[in-house]
């Protein structure tokens, strides 16, 4: 099912275990280390089988929770693919509808201590709840019969460690709080340029420390909120100009796709730039304008979705010291 090449040389990060859209903060200490900078980002090997018989169509978000296990969101085949810390292909589940399990366009996803998935079903205003084996749960659904206007597309998703569901609406610029009854709460977010304020929000990242990451890709930022969604800072702000999707591993560094320059960066846990990478990846013949979203896989090397490619590309991060 997984097909490798093998590329120059590498050597592992630490250990890690991060939620891509926003996993578990669970196996992540509240202080860090600071890590050695990286200077290199090598493609290691890839993955583009769903199933014996079919490939991926544009895999797109991805997830990973405590035990290791990797979710990824296929927006073209519109499903979702499980894969257990070996990554190995465990779960299938979806295909192309609008009734409850079926999907059209999933976009981002997030995982909770590994016990719920969870989906921005794009294409039917919604986001969607699946168990750890990929077995329908139930469903927000954003189309407010009493304010239609209310939501539009949804684009990032996490949840936080009280239950509660954080969703970036890309198409009305703000991020909605759903309390743990799925009931909108508030918007933690509105649209506008400073501060707390968004533009064309996308993935929604856990920060290792209870809180998020929002990119906030029209004003070429990632905003930090603590758990309780007040702001607290911006990061990448004179580097970043599109950013779409950001993870963080375990020494907090926080990596980060950005679509219109194309690269992909990597800040220290203060917001200072350690390392980019313009253009494309060593070992890849493409640009980073093709990949969706990036998380941590529990040996330390960095999962990519890349749409080009239609596959996940695996790369492990080179130091000074290595």
């Amino acid at each position: 099912m997984t097909r490798y090449r093998g590329m120059l040389m590498g050597a592992a990060l630490l250990t890690a275990v991060v939620g891509a859209c926003g996993g578990g903060s669970r196996g992540i200490p509240e202080e860090s280390i600071d890590a050695a900078a990286p200077v290199a980002v090598v493609a290691d090997s890839f993955i583009s089988d769903i199933s014996r018989d079919e490939t991926f169509f544009k895999p797109y978000g991805l997830a990973v929770d405590f035990r290791g296990s990797l979710y990824v969101s296929d927006e073209g085949s519109h499903r979702l693919v499980a894969f257990s810390p070996q990554l190995e292909q465990r779960y299938v589940a979806g295909g192309q509808g609008g009734t409850p399990g079926l999907l059209n366009r999933p976009g981002f996803i997030s995982v909770d201590n590994g016990l719920t998935v969870i989906v921005a079903d794009r294409g039917n205003t919604r986001l969607c709840r699946y168990n750890s084996r990929l077995e329908f749960v139930d469903e927000i659904d954003l189309l407010d019969a009493e304010d239609l206007a209310r939501f539009g597309q949804p684009s990032g998703v996490a949840i936080n460690d009280f239950g509660e569901t954080w969703m970036a609406d890309s198409d009305k610029d703000r991020v909605a709080l759903f309390d743990n009854t799925d009931r909108f709460d508030r918007f933690i977010a509105e649209f506008g340029y400073s501060g707390g304020m968004v533009s064309d929000p996308q993935k929604i990242a856990r920060d290792g420390r209870g809180g998020f990451l929002i990119c906030d890709a029209g004003n070429g930022r990632v905003l930090r909120f603590d758990r309780f969604g007040s702001f607290s800072g911006a990061i990448g702000e004179d580097v970043l100009v599109r950013p779409i999707a950001a993870t963080v591993d375990q020494s907090l560094r926080v990596w980060v796709i950005d679509h219109e320059i194309p690269g992909l960066f990597c800040f220290d846990r203060r917001g200072k730039l350690l390392f980019e990478n313009r253009g494309s990846m060593t070992g890849l013949d493409h640009s980073f304008a093709s990949m969706n979203d990036i998380a941590v896989l529990s040996d330390g090397r960095l999962i990519l979705s890349d749409s080009r490619l239609g596959s996940l590309v695996i790369a492990r991060v080179l130091t000074i010291d290595e």
